[in-house]
């Protein structure tokens, strides 16, 4: 796991892609490997699913859980996605905007 940034309030960390984001009992996840390198209890803020890597933050304080939880739900709190690609798109750059589902 890497740390991206580190205070007394939160961690951020690089969620490899097929580690969990929240413990399930059964495999490794990054709830748990932030806490063990805190050495305490870290709290999830979002999540992101197994198959995606990237960068997550966790809480060191349960109040500082509530305040992140509360930014995200008033939408002060932006999460930006990256995509690898294959081929070369027709413009040099914009934005793509699509509805996300799971494929089965």
């Amino acid at each position: 796991m890497k740390v991206l940034f580190e205070d007394k309030f939160i961690i951020i960390v690089e969620k490899p892609a097929s580690v969990l984001s929240e413990p399930d009992g059964k495999s490794e996840d990054i709830v748990t490997m932030a806490s063990a390198h805190v050495c305490k209890p870290c709290f999830l803020v979002h999540r992101l699913d197994r198959n995606t890597g990237g960068a997550m933050v966790l809480s060191k304080m349960q109040k500082a859980t509530g305040k992140l939880s509360e930014a995200i739900q008033k939408r002060e709190f932006e999460k930006e996605y990256i995509a690898v690609i294959k081929g070369v798109p027709e413009e040099t750059e914009g934005i793509f905007k699509d509805l996300l589902f799971k494929d089965s």
